[in-house]
């Protein structure tokens, strides 16, 4: 993969661990008087002009339509952001609070108590 992207072997490990390593980002959602929503999120990473570079926005095509499209870095195995057209959004943001485990019983003991 690297060698295809013409960069080097630690900066393409780089670009796969950066979220890791330095996730801050953060997504809003807000919608209008006429109902429609919007979805917004910044990239405000620590390796911003390494990723500046390598941010591309993609569309997944299928039988000439939109399928999905996306936001992600070259390099990168996954979107940091995607969408289904008029379906849903979906983002990857950080939460600076506790352990990745401590976050994850956490938001699983939440969602068993609402059921």
């Amino acid at each position: 993969l690297a060698k295809s992207l013409g960069i080097s072997g630690g900066d393409a490990l780089l670009v796969n661990l950066c979220y890791e390593l330095t996730a801050y980002c953060t997504s809003i959602i807000a919608q209008d008087k006429e109902g429609n929503l919007f979805h917004g999120r910044n990239l405000d990473y620590m390796f911003s002009d390494l990723l500046k570079k390598l941010t591309v926005d993609l569309q997944f095509v299928k039988n000439g339509q939109i399928v999905y499209s996306g936001t992600t870095f070259l390099g990168y195995v996954g979107l940091v952001t995607g969408q289904k057209p008029h379906k849903f959004t979906i983002t990857g943001n950080q939460r600076d609070s506790g352990g990745w485990w401590s976050n994850a019983v956490a938001a699983l003991w939440k969602r068993s108590e609402e059921h």
